[in-house]
């Protein structure tokens, strides 16, 4: 292989000299590079993660808070505490009452449901299993007995049940 690179002009050996002369700084410059773009982008994506997942867990949190509030709001609402404890047995008028008051209880609902995207429906059920409701994107069980669900027998027989 030398004597065959003894055959060559001394520009041509010149200029392979200068050729890999350049091409190795090249190289080296270019694997630096790389390895220190490779490192620069992990951290970065590392640092977005992170601060993509802070971002998505404060948006939930105050999501659920906002429901929190709105749950403990329409519970505690003089409005549908006053519908859910009246007693339509013995009125006269009870028909009447209780239709205004099913109207009155549908539209404070749903009104309350409007205040919050993604809520499709809010149930109201008091222990006499009269439900209230602010808005069914379906159909609505007449047998419903809220004392047929577990949870319920699970908070009347806990130490602060109702």
């Amino acid at each position: 292989m030398l004597n065959h690179i003894r055959n060559y002009s001394i520009f041509t050996k010149l200029l392979m000299a200068f050729s890999i002369l350049i091409v190795i700084p090249i190289s080296i410059n270019a694997a630096v590079a790389y390895v220190k773009t490779v490192d620069f982008i992990e951290d970065k994506s590392a640092i977005y993660e992170k601060e993509i997942t802070r971002q998505i867990n404060t948006t939930i949190d105050n999501y659920l808070e906002n429901v929190d509030s709105l749950s403990v709001q329409t519970a505690y609402s003089e409005l549908m505490m006053g519908i859910l404890q009246k007693n339509y047995e013995n009125n006269i008028n009870a028909a009447f009452e209780e239709s205004n008051d099913n109207r009155t209880a549908g539209r404070y609902l749903q009104t309350m449901r409007k205040t919050l995207s993604g809520i499709g429906n809010i149930f109201i059920y008091n222990t006499g299993n009269k439900g209230y409701f602010g808005f069914v994107t379906g159909s609505i069980n007449p047998n419903y007995n809220i004392k047929d669900e577990k949870w319920y027998a699970r908070i009347r027989s806990s130490d602060g049940g109702c």
